[in-house]
């Protein structure tokens, strides 16, 4: 059952990071 919820867990920090590189992108994209 941890060991779900780890891999749960390092999932939903993989995908922060995913979302904070493609925000980074788009910003750059922009030209912000």
């Amino acid at each position: 059952m941890a060991e779900r919820w780890e891999s749960l867990f390092d999932r939903a920090a993989t995908y922060e990071v995913d979302v904070t590189a493609v925000r980074d992108a788009l910003a750059e994209v922009r030209g912000e």
